[in-house]
């Protein structure tokens, strides 16, 4: 009998923590990976994990963000534009809230979502998003790069 509870309390806690964890990863088009350069927001937390990671696969980081850049001809009619450039191929866009701590590792647990967009095309190359922890949201982020190459 004791061997039953001990064994429906284990069960319990663990599908009550693996139901607070979910990812969702979604590919739309390949990473160039002759041009691995990459803007991202600064910060810690999640973004700052993320940063750590990209380094670590060989990406080059650069803090967002683009300069402005005014362009335009000056004469009689002068038009000017205004715009926000980067000078990396790829940018990473990240929001993200702890709401808990994960257990047994202790690391922060998240609510977040992640997407990368290519810089030439402005079209989005992968989103990731959901709740989990940090290591399991980083190295489902870097396993979603390489799987789009």
């Amino acid at each position: 009998m004791r061997r039953t509870s001990l064994l429906l309390i284990i069960l319990t806690v663990t599908s009550m923590l693996a139901g607070c964890m979910s990812l969702r990863v979604h590919t739309f088009a390949p990473v160039d990976t002759t041009s691995k350069t990459v803007t991202v927001p600064p910060g810690g937390g999640l973004t700052g994990a993320v940063k750590e990671a990209l380094s670590k696969d060989g990406w080059k980081i650069a803090v967002y963000r683009g300069p402005d850049i005014t362009e335009g001809t000056l004469g009689e009619n002068t038009r000017l534009e205004r715009s926000k450039s980067f000078n990396t191929r790829y940018a990473v866009f990240i929001r993200w809230r702890q709401f808990d701590t994960c257990f047994p590792t202790f690391e922060p647990a998240y609510s977040f979502d992640i997407s990368m967009v290519d810089n030439t095309s402005a079209s989005e190359v992968l989103t990731l998003s959901g709740h989990g922890c940090e290591h399991k949201i980083v190295a489902k982020f870097i396993d979603g790069l390489r799987a789009s190459r």
